[in-house]
């Protein structure tokens, strides 16, 4: 069952009455987006391809197509992670790219790029990339990547729809080879599942044509 144009009202008045955002995360659950959504909404399209059969072996083998039918368009349909507006915007992003996190159906926050994500105040906070992961077009995912990817929604000539909530990253800075450090500008325990946002996947650093969706995701344009 899909989320209700009268259940997002009723969620957004919530919110509006100063509802937590994980007190929403649970209703979107209870009217139905965390079962039929949230691999679409809040998931990784590559959970899909992970499930394993009864049997016990996983399902998803490389090679193929895939064509997918949407239920919205628009002119600012978009390759690009921080534009995403619309519900077949976010289901690309996810099939393209991945997150430093991921929501599982439950929406509870998971490693997907990071292998550890630490900090010992909420405020600072240390990231372990996965090592051996590469783009579509070969690059070696690196923290030159993920501070990019990040950064570049603070930056108004992107326009990005997060720009508001990144305001809280005072800094992103490489810190080693496969490691990163976010520094936020107040304590916030919510960090890992702001990660796993779609607006915040990761592209290559330097990216300015997103045409060709060059990700580290399960789908390749």
């Amino acid at each position: 069952m899909l989320i209700t144009g009268d259940d997002s009202l009723r969620i957004f008045e919530c919110l509006k009455r100063g509802v937590s955002r994980r007190e929403a995360l649970r209703m979107l659950g209870i009217v139905g987006v965390a079962a039929a959504g949230a691999g679409g909404l809040f998931g990784a399209a590559g959970s899909v391809l992970a499930a394993e059969t009864a049997g016990g072996e996983g399902v998803g083998k490389p090679g193929g197509r895939i064509r997918v039918a949407a239920v919205s368009s628009s002119t600012a349909d978009t390759l690009d992670p921080a534009k995403g507006s619309l519900s077949t915007d976010y289901v690309r992003h996810y099939m393209c790219y991945n997150g430093l996190t991921r929501f599982d159906n439950k929406l509870v926050s998971h490693m997907e790029l990071a292998e550890r994500i630490e900090t010992s105040d909420s405020t600072l906070w240390t990231i372990t990339l996965r090592k051996g992961v590469t783009f579509h077009n070969g690059k070696p995912l690196d923290p030159a990547d993920v501070v990019f990817s990040l950064s570049r929604h603070k930056d108004p000539a992107t326009g990005s729809k997060l720009m508001a909530l990144m305001s809280q990253f005072e800094e992103i800075k490489a810190t080693g080879p496969s490691e990163l450090q976010i520094r936020l500008s107040a304590p916030n325990v919510e960090l890992p599942s702001i990660l796993a946002v779609s607006h915040l996947l990761i592209v290559p650093a330097g990216t300015t044509d997103f045409a060709l969706g060059f990700g580290t995701g399960p789908f390749k344009v």
